[in-house]
């Protein structure tokens, strides 16, 4: 059976209107983001695996992380799908935990006793993994880009 061009017309503008709504699904009422680079270094070199967070100053802005590279250089996001942080202030928390110990092997972490299972060192200054202590700060404005180098000290 052929199709008559007058429904094939109408097919087309439905496939069409189909396909350009479905590119914005997902975003919902998203803010926008500004794009955010922090370089990290401890005792002058770069910290390499660091979990980068920046909590934010208002309770109606979300937070945003990031895992620092080998240079050192972690790009926050709000959204994973997202580059990016929304605009606010911020105050910036930096972590590197190191497990020692393991889980034997054929064994999850949960069929262990709480006493058995790896401890965690923390690898940087304590001060800087919490919020009441860190003297980071960051404030990301609504337009243009962050770029912020913090070298941590003991």
């Amino acid at each position: 059976m052929l199709v008559a061009p007058k429904s094939f017309g109408v097919a087309a503008v439905f496939v069409i209107v189909l396909l350009t709504s479905v590119g914005g699904c997902g975003r919902g009422n998203r803010p926008a983001t500004t794009p955010v680079t922090l370089a990290i270094t401890y005792q002058g070199k770069p910290v390499e695996g660091a979990t980068v967070t920046l909590l934010p100053e208002s309770a109606s802005v979300p937070e945003a992380t990031g895992i620092t590279d080998r240079s050192g250089v972690a790009k926050p996001r709000t959204f994973p799908e997202v580059s990016g942080v929304v605009p606010g202030s911020y105050k910036v928390l930096v972590r590197k935990t190191e497990a020692e110990g393991g889980v034997p092997e054929g064994q999850s972490l949960d069929d262990l006793p709480p006493a058995q299972g790896p401890t965690f060192r923390e690898l940087l200054p304590a001060k800087y993994a919490s919020p009441s202590t860190t003297e980071l700060k960051l404030t990301v404005p609504a337009r243009g880009s962050v770029s912020e180098k913090f070298e941590l000290t003991d």
